[in-house]
């Protein structure tokens, strides 16, 4: 039997116990020359840091998890720029979340659900921080084929002591694309798979002059019964690419 792992508005996992969130994800500590340093944010409030991932789209709005910001007061959330998210990085406060109204907060944690409108989009306040800027969202929802190999990056737990809050990618291959008709399905292994704190973390690849090309967000993952990862779940950007760019061209619309 396998079980469902999901990263929470804490950090905590909502289906099945704090044990398989402490398992060894793998991943590389990202350092300030990657392209991915300059777009890959973390969540954070007053008491607790680094709780979810997200990625830059524009100089004044990321994507992120909407499990990640559902029942989260607005006045609590905190954009956090810096590639160890627990130590002295730079603030921006959140001023307004938009998630998709037919997300559903209860079914999204069901074993098996799909098209769970799983991402919100934050709008914070301030300027970007220098050396950052915007991942560019792909489009295409059929470029990606089952074996390419993406990236995934988060501030999530990495060993067995649990840490989070440093930035990390690692490499993987695309298990099945069409896994249904918003989300993408990768492969996950000791060295590559999702753990808590990587909610809402981008799925790309880097392209033509270093930019950053965001494919997805990572959602969840699944392990098998002795904790090995066994694959991961990430919306995909495309399919929301319009509802997207609703959203920041006229803000109120949701």
């Amino acid at each position: 039997m396998n079980r469902l792992l999901i990263t929470t508005i804490a950090g905590a996992l909502a289906v099945q116990s704090t044990a398989f969130a402490q398992r060894i994800i793998g991943g590389n500590d990202v350092t300030p020359d990657q392209s991915i340093a300059a777009s890959a944010v973390s969540l954070s409030t007053s008491t607790v840091k680094a709780f979810c991932s997200r990625v830059l789209i524009h100089p004044s709005a990321i994507l992120t998890a909407a499990h990640c910001v559902k029942g989260r007061p607005v006045s609590t959330l905190a954009v956090t720029f810096g590639l160890n998210g627990t130590t002295t990085p730079l603030y921006r406060g959140a001023y307004q979340v938009y998630i998709p109204k037919q997300y559903d907060e209860y079914a999204s944690r069901l074993p098996n659900v799909k098209n769970a409108y799983d991402i919100a989009i934050v709008i914070f306040s301030g300027s970007l921080p220098r050396g950052y800027k915007p991942a560019l969202m792909v489009k295409d929802a059929a470029v990606l084929h089952t074996g390419d190999a993406v990236e995934v990056g988060g501030f999530g737990m990495s060993n067995s002591a649990g840490s989070a809050g440093v930035l990390r990618t690692c490499l993987t291959t695309v298990l099945n694309p069409a896994y249904s008709t918003s989300e993408l399905q990768l492969n996950a292994s000791s060295r590559c798979a999702p753990a808590g704190g990587d909610s809402g973390g981008p799925m790309f690849r880097v392209g033509v002059r270093n930019n950053v090309y965001l494919y997805g967000l990572t959602i969840w993952g699944w392990h098998n019964d002795d904790g090995s990862p066994l694959y991961g779940i990430h919306t995909r950007v495309a399919t929301y690419y319009p509802w997207i760019m609703a959203v920041l061209l006229n803000p109120t619309r949701r």
